[in-house]
């Protein structure tokens, strides 16, 4: 009874010592599993540590190249108003003088019959002005004053209001700008530009030049048809005028682009259609 007994129990520690076996095999397959999957986590983890790296190198590698284009761009736009000056807006200008002249010739033949029918003299007036660099130019307009005007007062600024210098046809010329027409001749003979500082007399450069400072700047670029100076000041009646003015044209001296000629010409545009004066 005894050896019966202990064979059971013998046969239910080996049946026990096997489950424990079993079971700690599977334990042992769970963790070799679990520690598979950590090591292809870790594998899949420095994947993309080294394509973070990797990616990091090119963000830098950009960044110093975007550093290096808004260098070469910003030396570039340096040196640009001369190139701008000398190449693109004369071209600008060269296409812009050709396309007014087609369009405005019916109305400058006109304007041409109408001076010669109510005053004595020639169509056109011709008078010195001061241009780049100070080289002396003669400038073209249609006539609009009496012949020998100034032979009693000499060199005075107009006044557009009040004149007594001014025929008729003179004063709707003057106050619809287009007295102004035949400096595209001027645009032509690169004398002048289409927008840009208005160009004085030799009488008043002279003068103004030693009474303020700075006003000789006005002379770095070509004189122009109309000007930034001339759609946001009035006309010149006082020094303060000249002096509020030579500031509009230094401001357009510094940043000369084609888009700021444009919108000088549109503004210029705009006026003409409202019926205001630009002074």
């Amino acid at each position: 009874m005894k050896n019966s007994v202990i064979r059971i129990k013998k046969d239910s520690m080996k049946k026990s010592h096997k489950s424990d076996f079993s079971f700690a095999i599977k334990q042992l397959s769970t963790v070799l599993n679990d520690a598979k999957e950590f090591i292809k986590g870790c594998k899949s983890d420095f994947e993309l540590f080294s394509f973070m790296h990797k990616y990091e190198k090119i963000k830098f590698k950009k960044r110093r190249l975007r550093v290096k284009i808004r260098r070469a761009v910003n030396n570039f736009l340096l040196s640009f108003p001369v190139y701008w000056q000398v190449r693109i807006k004369r071209y600008t200008d060269l296409v812009l003088a050709i396309i007014a002249l087609i369009v405005f010739t019916p109305i400058m033949l006109l304007i041409s019959l109408f001076i010669k029918l109510s005053s004595k003299g020639p169509v056109l007036y011709k008078q010195e002005r001061v241009g780049k660099d100070g080289k002396h130019f003669i400038m073209y307009k249609f006539r609009s004053m009496y012949i020998n005007a100034e032979s009693e007062t000499g060199p005075v600024w107009s006044n557009i209001d009040n004149d007594s210098r001014v025929t008729s046809i003179g004063n709707f010329i003057r106050k619809s700008h287009l007295d102004e027409l035949p400096q595209l001749f001027n645009v032509l003979k690169n004398e002048m530009s289409i927008v840009g500082p208005r160009p004085e007399r030799p009488f008043f450069v002279n003068k103004l030049k030693n009474e303020i400072p700075e006003y000789e700047n006005r002379l770095d670029v070509k004189p122009g048809i109309t000007g930034l100076a001339q759609v946001r000041h009035k006309y010149d009646e006082t020094i303060a005028d000249v002096q509020k003015k030579l500031k509009y044209d230094l401001i357009y001296i510094k940043k000369m682009c084609l888009t700021l000629d444009m919108k000088v010409l549109i503004w210029t545009i705009s006026i003409i259609l409202s019926g205001k004066v630009i002074r």
